[in-house]
């Protein structure tokens, strides 16, 4: 009795390398199985949740924008047997453009952490948010979504108000080579009311 093999782990590779909003953008999964005529198909993940009603090796964004902006990955599949997920690629905005990082490198920036000052900030005075690694340029992160023209290390805000509260997060891009960082874990800021002080 024959029995399927697991696929091999895919590689994941997006065209074109740079782009800008709008553009058209194409994810191809490849991989392969130990038996040539052995029908693969493929599931995609986008921040970890699958993709419904995505299942070939290739995946296109006909015109990229914010809600495009995230981690990318796919697993291939064959009679009910899932490979390991690929390589992960993170499409994100990079100043007035958005690029693809190479993911995965051992040079890449390792994980970087945020702290705040100070913990809890009284309403209508000042915080910043400090993204703790080293690189040549920083993306900020409020509540998931890319905190626009926001590069530096560190974020301040000069006079928080209630609208303000949420998850903020980082990541870092290093040298020339555009090698990208994952994302920090987020820090809750909470509010304290005047009334409270």
């Amino acid at each position: 009795m024959f029995v399927t093999a697991t696929p091999i782990t895919p590689s994941l590779s997006a065209l074109p390398s740079t782009f800008t909003s709008g553009q058209l953008v194409t994810l191809t999964c490849s991989s392969t199985t130990p038996r040539a005529s052995a029908a693969l198909t493929y599931t995609w993940l986008q921040n970890d949740g699958v993709l419904q009603g995505q299942t070939s090796p290739v995946l296109q964004i006909t015109s990229f924008s914010n809600e495009h902006t995230g981690r990318y990955a796919c697993k291939a599949v064959v009679a009910s047997r899932v490979s390991s997920s690929s390589n992960m690629l993170e499409l994100a905005p990079s100043g007035q453009s958005l690029h693809v990082p190479r993911a995965g490198r051992a040079d890449a920036p390792g994980k970087p952490t945020v702290t705040m000052y100070p913990d809890v900030p009284l309403e209508n005075t000042g915080v910043q948010f400090s993204c703790n690694a080293t690189g040549s340029s920083y993306h900020w992160y409020y509540n998931g979504e890319v905190v626009v023209n926001q590069t530096e290390q560190s974020y301040n805000i000069s006079a928080v108000t209630l609208a303000n509260q949420g998850s903020y997060a980082c990541d870092v891009i290093s040298g020339t080579k555009l090698l990208k960082s994952l994302r920090s874990d987020g820090i809750s800021l909470t509010i304290r009311c005047k009334s409270e002080s």
